[in-house]
């Protein structure tokens, strides 16, 4: 019984160790654009799973691509890192200011 209380000790601390340094960014490509162009807006998700992404509704913009997606992987000195990013092309419908 000691061994089962342990290894789901040792197992939870490595997950709570392994998540520790999880970050979510948002990045948008500019700050304002010219008529009839498009910015991408990025979703990153790092040192963390993601088992699904919902993206928030794009109301008044036309998606023009997306979701695009990517992951990467390292290990550097024993250090694992991973992330994964969803990105999207909107085009606005009218012209304003847009939060």
């Amino acid at each position: 019984m000691k061994k089962v209380i342990l290894l789901l000790f040792l197992l939870s601390t490595l997950v709570a160790v392994a998540q520790k340094d999880a970050n979510f960014t948002v990045t948008v490509s500019t700050d304002s654009i010219l008529m009839d162009n498009y910015f991408e807006v990025t979703f990153k998700l790092e040192n963390a799973s993601a088992q699904a992404f919902t993206p928030p509704s794009f109301e008044g913009f036309q998606v023009l691509s997306g979701p695009n997606t990517a992951s990467s992987m390292s290990i550097v000195n024993g250090k694992m890192t991973q992330s994964i990013s969803y990105s999207y092309y909107l085009k606005p419908n009218d012209i304003g200011n847009y939060y």
